[in-house]
């Protein structure tokens, strides 16, 4: 049985900025705004990080030092998680005039730093990226709780109801059993599905699913 009042959907993000002091202070800014936070000092660290966590939004600095910048790790990072939000941090007046949209994924945000002193202004922008790159849920009222759910929460919901183990998604969606096991159980928590020992919470979510989209067709791959 769902929850009459479910609770808010925890969002994740990974945060990459070469500056310690600026990673803490954004660190601390959106996990303020409710935001599950990794956060990673370069390119390498954050590929690593998005394998164990499946993040819904990357906040990436175009400057990174040695190795891939920002817009580099933006578009790897989305090539294999299409509805990855991007939020860009630049010192430039505009990306447009320093040629860095043509190398930015689609929808992607920008904020400059010079804004980024406003935690009210940082979460917006975000938000903005957020809103701007999660599609509609489409048959589901929007009231249901189905609609709650991130595209990655989504995803893996159909996957389960195919009848696929945490292990096999890990390995399709090549990713890490962990970073599947965090985003079924988010899914579950925004479903608002309770902790009760008497019922599997996975057989309720994928009862709700089929509910709403009628029972998935296996895929081979």
């Amino acid at each position: 049985m769902v929850g009459s009042d479910a609770p808010a959907v925890t969002r994740s993000l990974l945060l990459v900025e070469d500056d310690p002091f600026s990673r803490g202070l954004l660190e601390q800014t959106f996990r303020a705004a409710g935001f599950e936070v990794a956060a990673a000092a370069n390119a390498v660290e954050a590929v690593r990080l998005f394998e164990e966590t499946d993040p819904d939004a990357l906040v990436v600095d175009i400057n990174l030092g040695p190795g891939a910048d920002g817009l580099e790790l933006a578009n790897a990072l989305r090539s294999q998680a299409p509805y990855l939000a991007v939020l860009v941090l630049t010192r430039f007046p505009s990306p447009t005039v320093a040629g860095m949209r043509d190398r930015t994924p689609p929808h992607a945000a920008f904020l400059s730093k010079d804004a980024a002193d406003d935690p009210s202004v940082i979460v917006a922008a975000l938000e903005s990226a957020l809103d701007d790159d999660v599609p509609p849920v489409t048959g589901v009222a929007p009231d249901s709780p189905l609609a709650r759910l991130t595209p990655a929460q989504l995803a893996v919901l159909r996957m389960v109801a195919e009848g696929w183990t945490n292990a096999e998604i890990a390995a399709q969606r090549g990713s890490t059993l962990r970073a599947i096991e965090k985003l079924t159980h988010r899914a579950i928590v925004a479903l608002g599905i309770p902790d009760d020992a008497r019922r599997n919470a996975r057989v309720e979510a994928v009862r709700m699913y089929v509910a709403a989209f009628g029972v998935p067709t296996p895929r081979d791959d």
